[in-house]
């Protein structure tokens, strides 16, 4: 189901320490992958209770790479802290027990580890999609054909809400059976494990960079567990105290003023620059009149199948929604916008297609676990009650939403308790917030609200971003390196 059920973070929660929790365990393993001679890497697991309640509960083994920095020359002092990676989701991977994905790592920890003496952790959570962290897959979670009207043969769409419906009952009631413990996917478990790898590692000093939900991690291990943390790095980061994640189409609209203002400047942009008034004609268009299109699917390397989507104003916005969270897809959006006013839906129906096959890399079985434990229902359906008030037009795709966050997590954890604490507290900590002009999820004022519970932060801005900045943005990079030589570093817009 990808990103169409729930958003792709989530809201940390009040740590809790777990009585009766087993001493952590770091268990060292040959790499899985060979580096160059110029980078030493260290490999391993760390071992974490599953349930940390049940003193007999089976361990998971979470994956865990090390780049080494270089050793310090001897005027440079001793080696600095390492910096942790926290990595979005919840329930996202980071592919780092892959050996041929983690290579791929290598531009983004240069850009981290700053001096080069800094050793920079990777650390996979709890029930993300690697063969170690005990990942959980449903249908429901990735077939398409559960949501938003596609189907396997021309005209063919059905009542795709009551397939979700069952499709979660099956899948709820299978995991129920195979003793599938629910609420030992939590924020407050990811929490505990940083702990654990920090006892594990003896990581008495630590700095963290956290991405999109890994930044409220950050934020929480702070709060709650921060002695000897030294600084953070936020990058797109969620916030507890605001409703920013929820404001869907506020957000969506704000990136795509900064799209028009950025293709405006663009001599081949320029005649498609209108991309909010395209997008509302072809709302009312699409409203009366939706527009059956052919999609191919092929996810995973199986075999490709044409399925069909019927596009109306809710499947657009959901599109564009999508799109906005990757540059290349953005550059996209003004033709493909312009093109379908005139009745071409070739470039419309690429980004569709992106946007319900992409692998996310995302387990959203764990992804929802976390979600609904976290979040008080009441706060998405307050932001998308007041969005239905002032974006009347995007009624289609705002009542989707408000179904499904009223639907999902009452089946899924029937009366879970949910661990959300939402009350700021400042903390004196250095820290540098990332933030993308084209984040269609946290944007800016999501940000600045967090100058209320980190007094000492600054903010880099960069209009042209998106979600996950860092890698987006040479001027970021080069503050972010400036921010870990503990230089002192102002607020910016790139």
């Amino acid at each position: 189901m990808r990103h169409h059920i729930l958003p792709v973070l989530g809201l940390a929660a009040t740590l809790l320490i777990s009585a009766g929790a087993a001493a952590a365990e770091f268990e060292s393993n040959p790499c899985w992958t060979a580096m160059n001679r110029n980078l030493e890497i260290q490999c391993g697991y760390l071992l974490v209770p599953e349930v940390r309640s049940d003193p007999d509960s089976r361990l998971l083994r979470l994956p865990v790479v090390i780049f080494k920095g270089r050793q310090p020359d001897a005027e440079a002092g001793g080696k600095p802290e390492p910096i942790l990676i926290l990595n979005g989701g919840p329930g996202g991977s980071n592919w780092v027990h892959s050996a041929q994905f983690l290579p791929l790592w290598r531009p983004f920890v240069k850009a981290l580890q700053i001096p080069a003496s800094r050793d920079v952790i990777l650390f996979s959570q709890r029930g993300t999609d690697n063969p170690q962290a005990n990942p959980v897959e449903c249908p429901v979670f990735d077939e398409p054909e559960y949501y938003l009207g596609i189907a396997k043969r021309r005209g063919g769409q059905t009542d795709w809400r009551a397939k979700l419906v069952n499709g979660i009952t099956e899948c709820r009631k299978a995991l129920e059976a195979a003793g599938y413990p629910f609420a030992a996917y939590s924020s407050l478990a990811n929490i505990e494990d940083v702990r654990d790898l920090r006892s594990a590692l003896a990581l008495d000093r630590l700095a963290i960079y956290g991405v999109s939900y890994g930044s409220r991690l950050a934020v929480e291990l702070a709060r709650h567990a921060g002695a000897g943390l030294t600084r953070l790095i936020l990058d797109s980061p969620s916030t507890p105290e605001g409703d920013y994640t929820f404001r869907q189409v506020e957000n969506l609209l704000a990136a795509i003023h900064q799209l028009e203002d950025i293709c405006g400047r663009n001599k081949l942009c320029r005649r498609h620059r209108f991309v909010e008034k395209n997008l509302m004609r072809l709302i009312k268009r699409l409203d009366k009149r939706p527009r059956e299109i052919r999609i191919r699917s092929q996810v995973g390397g199986g075999k490709a199948r044409r399925l069909y989507l019927k596009v109306d104003s809710a499947v657009l916005v959901d599109v564009l929604f999508f799109s906005f969270y990757f540059p290349d897809r953005i550059a996209m959006v003004p033709r493909a916008l312009s093109n379908a006013i005139a009745n071409d839906f070739e470039l419309l129906t690429r980004l569709a297609g992106q946007a319900y096959f992409f692998d996310t890399g995302i387990n959203y079985v764990t992804n929802t676990s976390v979600f609904c434990q976290d979040t008080p229902s009441a706060r998405p359906s307050a932001a998308i009650r007041h969005e239905l008030k002032t974006y009347p037009a995007f009624r289609r795709y705002l009542e989707h939403g408000l179904w499904l966050n009223e639907t999902v997590c009452p089946m899924w954890l029937p009366g879970a308790e949910v661990h959300a604490d939402l009350t700021p507290r400042p903390m004196a900590i250095p820290t540098l917030i990332l933030s993308g002009g084209m984040d269609p999820v946290t944007p800016l004022p999501a940000a600045r609200s967090l100058l209320k519970t980190l007094p000492e932060a600054s903010i880099i801005f960069e209009a042209s971003a998106t979600h996950g900045a860092l890698p987006q943005s040479e001027c970021m990079r080069k503050e972010v390196a400036a921010f870990l030589r503990a230089e002192a570093v102002s607020d910016k817009t790139c």
